[in-house]
């Protein structure tokens, strides 16, 4: 009887002191949070910064460990997602909408859409690769057949099969944020630099890229396929 009761005061002690921890947890937590929205709102005043207060985050520049004022990895990838989705300018409002009902929840490489058939023709091509792929009916590269895999093969096996997520968009054009206004523009990287084989957006697992549509052809199919099996 002794015993029991004495179980029961030790786990009453062990169960106030997990409340108490979780309490003590949750306030520093929001101390940390009400900081962290001071320091926002004095690095937007420093730097002129008039964007939501709540795209922005605090982070550490890697030159002198300084707080810097950045617009959230994570607002970036859905702004740079969802316009990839409408072919337009998306809104704030929307982004949210669109990555919940439209993003894929698996990990592997999705392509997206219009960009199907383009990216078929270079995984059959025999000068790239000589495993088979196919994209199934979710969007997904699928190895078919494993002949005799050269090294793209292995890259690009590896991708498939990590935790991570990525999704292909053949486009020149992507969505970015404004890190001072806040605003949602229209970003041609290949028109800023028509050399540059892609650009790249990730938060945590997922990333997106955009590789050039290499209007003018001033790289070669080599180059830009190169370039985005090393990212991958």
């Amino acid at each position: 009887m002794k015993n029991k009761k004495m179980i029961f005061f030790i786990l009453g002690i062990i169960i106030i002191l997990l409340i108490v921890l979780f309490i003590y947890r949750n306030k520093v937590k929001d101390n940390v949070s009400v900081d962290d929205e001071e320091k926002i709102e004095e690095l937007k005043y420093n730097v002129g910064a008039t964007g939501d207060s709540n795209i922005y985050e605090l982070q550490k520049d890697n030159y002198d460990g300084k707080e810097i004022l950045t617009v959230k990895a994570e607002v970036k990838y859905k702004v740079a997602f969802a316009g990839m989705i409408k072919k337009e300018l998306p809104t704030m409002d929307e982004i949210d909408k669109i990555f919940n009902e439209i993003h894929p929840k698996e990990n592997g490489i999705w392509i997206e859409k219009t960009s199907r058939e383009k990216v078929l023709d270079v995984l059959g091509d025999s000068n790239f690769f000589n495993s088979e792929y196919t994209i199934n009916q979710n969007g997904y590269i699928v190895l078919e057949n494993k002949n005799n895999a050269n090294e793209n093969d292995k890259k690009l096996q590896n991708a498939l099969k990590s935790k991570k997520q990525y999704i292909i968009s053949i486009s020149s054009i992507c969505y970015i944020v404004d890190d001072i206004t806040g605003e949602i523009l229209d970003y041609s990287f290949e028109n800023m630099d028509k050399y540059q084989t892609y650009e790249y957006f990730e938060d945590e697992n997922k990333n997106i890229i955009f590789i050039t549509e290499n209007q003018n052809s001033q790289l070669s199919k080599n180059e830009i396929i190169n370039s985005v099996l090393e990212w991958l």
